[in-house]
């Protein structure tokens, strides 16, 4: 796994959070345009995928670590307003007038806004690892893998 390599998966998890972040806000005011495509698991999205295999090779860095529980915190938070906002949807009930006055409407919209604060902190935790793995060389990171025994043959 080369510098190049990680700094593109990085840029490519940005990307699918913007979209995932996308499908929430849509979800929120009563659309399902685009969330038959968004993984619930944190597990499941390609990012997941990498971070716990290949990805695994950066647990030297001190910015790796905290990207985990945002990033599982922001698929589950994404997970709730799915189960209850599809329902909704599907009924046509979310459409109503006075919807968002509603208990289910203020629960959706209480429940976005958290994961518009999980997703600003799981942006910022990347670009935090995005920019250590930036200002190092392909050497260093090497060595640093290295030193900690999380070399990768491919």
């Amino acid at each position: 796994m080369t510098k190049e390599d990680i700094l593109t998966i990085l840029k490519e998890a940005k990307v699918a959070h913007v979209r995932m972040h996308k499908c929430a806000e849509a979800l929120a005011v009563g659309s399902e345009s685009c969330n038959k495509d968004i993984p619930i698991s944190h597990h499941d999205c390609e990012f997941g995928k990498w971070y716990y295999s290949t990805g695994l090779l950066l647990k030297f860095s001190e910015n790796f670590a905290p990207i985990e529980a945002v990033h599982e915190k922001m698929h589950l938070i994404y997970k709730v307003i799915y189960k209850k906002a599809m329902p909704l949807i599907k009924r046509g009930i979310i459409h109503r007038e006075g919807f968002s006055n509603t208990r289910k409407g203020k629960e959706i919209d209480k429940l976005y806004d958290h994961f518009r604060q999980t997703s600003k902190l799981f942006m910022s935790a990347v670009t935090d690892l995005e920019n250590e793995i930036s200002a190092m060389s392909s050497i260093q990171i090497g060595a640093k893998m290295l030193e900690k025994k999380y070399i990768y043959i491919v």
